[in-house]
């Protein structure tokens, strides 16, 4: 059976990937963190990672290649959306592309550190677990988050939308969700059925779709304990929002976001705030 960690990059500057995505890529490279196959979106981003030494796939000559770009490119919207369509449709697409060919796919961000060598189990704990794997973080912003878990009479996005196979729980419970920064899939279906929710709504960012996921899964989310029970959790990588994080001399990965550090404050205020849901 095929596995591979994959990484990989686009957009034009203007949004993501960010705009000092060189600089990003390069320090990676120096890190010297483990990587089968680089995938990228745009000849410009192609020669981006041909001059930090990969030898990367470019799914397309476009640096963003999301369906309803119009003919006119003048005009987009922030950061995340462009054209009512997110920038994370291509991490989705890079995913379905590489389960397509690997039969287990670790996603990886750029911004992802190697901090220390890799347990020779490493592969088999990932594989041991559910088919979609991603740590739970705390995420403060509330579009970003599973929203549609919050009473409708609560809500100030998504207000009287509720997705398929979904349940009302509380707001607590929405603000977690998984993070998109290291994802493991197993298997063709899993990686379609990712980027199927991603084209279904195409202005989500990529936690929110992931949290879907999980929740059309079990039929509303299961809670915190419970995502841990059945194998969904992973191991050995840190984020400053994370929900579980693990000790110092279990952690292989860690994000090198340089906000990161302000998230870790904002996340330590919320569990104390709300520390009981840390139960599930």
């Amino acid at each position: 059976m095929t596995q591979a960690i994959i990484r990989g990059i686009w957009g034009d500057g203007k949004g993501h990937s960010d705009q000092h995505i060189e600089q990003t890529v390069r320090a990676a490279s120096r890190n010297g963190n483990p990587v089968d196959k680089v995938y990228c979106f745009g000849r410009h981003n192609k020669r981006i990672l041909e001059r930090c030494g990969y030898t990367p796939v470019m799914l397309d000559r476009r640096p963003i290649a999301s369906p309803r770009i119009p003919e006119s490119r003048a005009r987009h919207e922030g950061r995340a959306l462009r054209w009512g369509v997110s920038h994370w449709w291509h991490k989705f697409k890079i995913i379905e592309a590489a389960t397509q060919e690997f039969d287990h796919v670790l996603w990886q961000d750029f911004d992802v550190r190697l901090v220390r060598s890799l347990p020779p189990d490493f592969w088999e704990e990932l594989k041991s677990g559910a088919a979609i794997r991603a740590p739970l973080t705390i995420q403060l912003h509330g579009s970003r988050g599973a929203w549609w878990r919050i009473p409708n009479d609560k809500r100030s996005y998504g207000v009287g939308f509720q997705p398929p196979l979904t349940k009302v729980c509380t707001p607590t419970q929405a603000k977690v969700v998984p993070a998109g920064g290291y994802v493991y899939v197993r298997g063709a279906e899993m990686g379609q059925r990712l980027m199927d929710l991603q084209n279904e709504y195409v202005r989500w960012n990529n936690q929110p779709i992931l949290a879907l996921l999980i929740d059309q899964m079990y039929d509303g989310w299961p809670g915190i304990q419970a995502y841990m029970d059945r194998g969904h959790e992973v191991r050995g990588y840190y984020y400053g929002a994370s929900v579980n994080r693990p000790r110092y001399r279990a952690t292989y990965w860690i994000s090198g976001k340089r906000q990161v550090q302000w998230h870790a404050r904002k996340t330590k205020r919320y569990w104390r705030r709300w520390s009981p849901c840390s139960n599930g």
